[in-house]
């Protein structure tokens, strides 16, 4: 039985590998960082390492390079599998260092255990022998700094675009302050004033006074009131982003141990298991699909809000037949008429913009699916000062007494074995729009098609005017 060494310090990913490892027939043993490692295979040299390479007290480059410098270990095979590094640079230092394989997470289980086993069938070739490594002492800390050095550049490049966006709203703060400061010496004029007119009247002067204390109680009372406004949009968009990083990281964690037992189990005992417990698998593993799609579009709603707006000129004609063209090539065997009006443009972010086009498009391509002859038309007509943009399809269409709901996350009208979906598309349209202090609507009937229809200000805000939680028709 093959002996394999793991070396990761995050306990999920072991215990992973070691389900993985052992349930194809491997004696593995654990470590949690290079040092431990390089300890455990020197009393008991393992078949082959597998080791990550950001690991506390020896990290997988310098454990690679004291491998390889161990005349009993350095013919032992030695693989890389990484989620930190994973540059083109990266890998060509990892296998200059002498290892066998470079591979990044995740992988799936099949994947993975073909490469270990091909570097252990490699290795166990008939006068194959390990080539040393090809790098010295000096180009090695030279490489190894370089490498360390990219990605503190990627970090501080990070940490800069953070700190560009603290001292915007650090001078959005002093400028809120000193228009308080501003009004407080209005005030403090106006009472000044009123005092030398009515010097001689004893109780009108103390009236001004106690004018001029609620005054100065209203002005504290409001900067105390800005400074926690100011705390709260900290501490939400700090919120926000943690819970885009749980949703994206902790969610997902269990989602791929689900998805990677069921895969073991279908894998190893598909000859024990049918009817009912087959099916069973079967459904958990469409639930565990199910439930990634819905973390994706949870994580590209939050991104909706996070994400910094650059308005300029937009052309949107080309980009909705870029859209068309693409859910053509999706589904070459659908045949649909697409009516795209042109030089449609107007001032908006041209990434979020897209986002808009592409919800709305692919619904109506979605939603028209049933229809014989499907027509998705593309406009826009003048109202007053402003352009208003529209979508219509003559697909399956929506009740009008439920339109209020369609922008609210998660609101679907029809079962999602008929449509498919996440139940957010509107609701990001909707995102899009009010933060460039736009409006979106949708009309409809049902089995009479959707028009929906967006505006946006010729000047739009640079920024987020807030949710909407009612959408005016016009």
């Amino acid at each position: 039985m093959p002996r394999v060494l793991i070396a990761d310090d995050n306990a999920q990913n072991l215990y992973l590998l070691e389900v993985l490892l052992k349930g194809n027939g491997f004696d593995v043993a654990t470590t949690t960082d290079g040092a431990e490692a390089l300890a455990a295979a020197r009393v008991n040299p393992p078949d082959i390492i597998v080791t990550d390479i950001l690991m506390p007290v020896m990290d997988g480059f310098s454990l690679c390079r004291a491998w390889k410098a161990d005349e009993r270990l350095k013919t032992i095979p030695f693989i890389f599998y990484t989620a930190t590094y994973t540059e083109q640079k990266d890998e060509e230092f990892a296998l200059s260092l002498g290892a066998d394989r470079f591979v990044v997470k995740p992988q799936e289980p099949e994947v993975l255990m073909r490469i270990i086993s091909e570097v252990l069938s490699e290795r166990n070739s008939v006068g194959l022998v390990p080539a040393d490594p090809c790098v010295g002492e000096e180009t090695f800390l030279r490489q190894y700094n370089e490498t360390l050095f990219n990605k503190l550049e990627k970090k501080i490049a990070e940490l800069e675009r953070n700190q560009t966006r603290l001292q915007r709203e650090i001078v959005e703060r002093d400028r809120a302050e000193e228009d308080l400061r501003q009004m407080n010496r209005t005030l403090e004029d106006k009472v000044t004033e009123r005092t030398a007119l009515l010097v001689t009247a004893n109780q009108r002067l103390e009236n001004e006074i106690q004018e001029r204390i609620h005054a100065e109680a209203e002005v504290v009372r409001l900067n105390q009131d800005l400074q926690k406004r100011v705390q709260t949009l900290e501490n939400l968009n700090n919120e926000l982003k943690s819970f885009s990083y749980s949703v994206s990281h902790d969610l997902r964690a269990p989602l791929r141990s689900i998805n990677g037992f069921s895969a073991i189990l279908m894998e190893d005992y598909n000859d024990q298991l049918h009817g009912v417990p087959f099916e069973y698998l079967q459904r958990i593993r469409r639930s565990v699909e199910k439930m990634d799609d819905l973390i994706n579009a949870l994580l590209d709603l939050s991104r909706v809000s996070l994400t910094e707006m650059s308005v300029t000129a937009v052309d949107l004609s080309p980009m909705v037949q870029e859209i068309a063209d693409s859910l053509r090539e999706e589904e070459a065997d659908r045949s649909v008429t697409f009516t795209i009006a042109e030089g449609v443009c107007i001032r908006a972010d041209r990434t979020l913009i897209r986002a808009v086009l592409e919800n709305l498009l692919r619904n109506a391509w979605k939603y028209s699916r049933q229809t014989d002859h499907p027509i998705i038309e593309f406009g826009s007509f003048r109202q007053g000062e402003t352009i208003v943009c529209f979508v219509r399809d003559n697909g399956i269409g929506f009740n009008m007494q439920y339109a209020d709901d369609l922008f609210r996350p998660f609101q679907r009208f029809h079962r999602a074995e008929t449509i498919e979906g996440a139940g957010v598309g509107l609701a990001t349209v909707r995102r899009i729009i009010n933060r460039h202090g736009g409006k979106v609507w949708g009309e409809g009937g049902e089995g009479e098609g959707a028009t929906f229809y967006f505006s946006i200000p010729e000047c739009p805000i640079n920024g987020d005017p807030g949710e909407v939680q009612d959408v005016e028709r016009w």
